[in-house]
């Protein structure tokens, strides 16, 4: 883990202080978004969110026939999502792709298979924004 001493601390807190009242975030209660526990308790949803998508991938490569251990699919699923964020394309497309077959390739899984779960990926993201797109379209509908 890391330790964070005593000082840098308070500069990032009092960085993020300066941040909320320059950007005009005085709605927000200040002392209570930069609390440590805040902070942890986002760090650990985050985690769980981030094992949850790595557990559905790794549950998609079983059902493929392909053979990786789940802790190195943490670090591949951790690698792809950074370089996913890069806004370089929509929604990681083509970035995921080589990403996934570049890095299944380091364990000697074949281009083919790499790239069909990294397909499989795409289409589950999109599925599972589907509902909340069909719900944003009826309240659109409906205030229009």
């Amino acid at each position: 883990m890391v330790l964070i001493l005593r000082k840098p601390r308070k500069k990032i807190k009092s960085f993020l202080l300066k941040l909320l009242v320059k950007y005009n975030f005085t709605f927000l209660d200040k002392e209570k978004y930069i609390k440590k526990s805040y902070i942890n308790k986002a760090i650990l949803l985050g985690a769980i969110f981030q094992l949850a998508i790595t557990a559905g991938l790794y549950f998609i490569i079983l059902s493929i026939g392909l053979k990786i251990s789940f802790l190195n699919l943490i670090w591949i699923n951790s690698l792809v999502s950074a370089a996913t964020m890069l806004p370089v394309t929509i929604l990681g497309i083509g970035l995921r792709e080589v990403s996934f077959v570049y890095l299944f390739g380091l364990f000697g899984l074949s281009q083919a298979s790499s790239l069909s779960a990294a397909t499989l990926t795409v289409f589950i993201l999109i599925l599972r924004g589907v509902p909340g797109g069909l719900i944003e379209l009826k309240d659109y509908y409906r205030k229009g």
